[in-house]
């Protein structure tokens, strides 16, 4: 029998959107940041059990990466639906809902052992306590808070960054030392206003020159990764239209796995 508690009231264990519009809850496997991939045999989605609203959950949608497993059929009194994903590849889960809520209590992702990646990178995120500037200061939300190693996305946490302008922004993390970047991830704001990082451009720099990595979309995500794959010793994001709300910024970089030293003998 399944240890998941999938009544809503008795734990907490539970998953709730905030709003009835186009909701997503994903799931990021070890090394997503590095871009490692997983053939994923099947995906487990369990419902909320109690009878309020555990029909809500009938047609969300679930992906691996942007390839589509199957969307739920909502049946009476059950609480776990299967995914048959047939060894899709990749390295987000994602489960996702237009005019509903999602309100979920579990996800598994089930991978074959033999199918496991051999090898993670080590993964750093070199980000963490470094100086940080802004263009300015609403609200108390510091610049410092998007480094300060919290993802909590919600205001009231005190975790999140606020300029105190709607136009004209930046915000910038000084590294200790050139990096090679992967990836800068940016955990948004997300009990209102996820929507005013959009357009927001992520910069890396190296001494008096900076190079754009990209112009996000979020499309109301949690979490916004963008690849920079290029050297530098700071970082920037720059919104020229909007708010500048940050609740965490990571700049990713991993040790890729070590060239074979054997060599052929002659």
């Amino acid at each position: 029998s399944s240890g998941i508690n999938a009544e809503y009231g008795s734990s907490q264990s539970c998953y709730h959107s905030k709003h009835t519009g186009n909701n997503e809850v994903s799931i990021a496997l070890p090394g997503w940041e590095a871009g490692v991939k997983y053939p994923v045999t099947a995906v487990n989605v369990y419902n909320r059990g109690d009878t309020c609203c555990d029909q809500r959950i009938d047609q969300a949608t679930l992906y691996v990466d942007d390839v589509q497993c199957g969307q739920i059929k909502f049946s009476e009194g059950k609480t776990k639906y299967t995914f048959n994903c047939e060894g899709a590849e990749g390295s987000k889960v994602t489960l996702k809902h237009s005019g509903q809520y999602i309100n979920i209590c579990e996800m598994e992702v089930l991978v074959l052992e033999e199918d496991m990646p051999e090898k993670i990178p080590e993964i750093h995120n070199v980000a963490v306590g470094r100086p940080t500037s802004q263009s300015s200061t609403g609200w108390g939300g510091v610049a410092s808070r998007a480094v300060d190693g919290d993802i909590n996305s919600v205001w009231g946490g005190k975790s999140c960054t606020h300029s105190a302008k709607n136009k004209d922004n930046f915000w910038a993390v000084q590294l200790d030392q050139e990096e090679y970047v992967r990836d800068v991830i940016i955990y948004n704001r997300m009990d209102c206003c996820s929507e005013r990082i959009d357009g927001a451009k992520v910069w890396i720099g190296s001494g008096d020159d900076w190079t754009e990595c990209g112009t996000i979309d979020s499309n109301g995500a949690a979490v916004i990764s963008t690849t920079c794959d290029a050297q530098g010793d700071k970082i920037k994001v720059t919104n020229d239209a909007n708010y500048l709300t940050l609740c965490e910024v990571q700049v990713i970089t991993f040790e890729e796995e070590n060239p074979s030293e054997e060599m052929d003998e002659e």
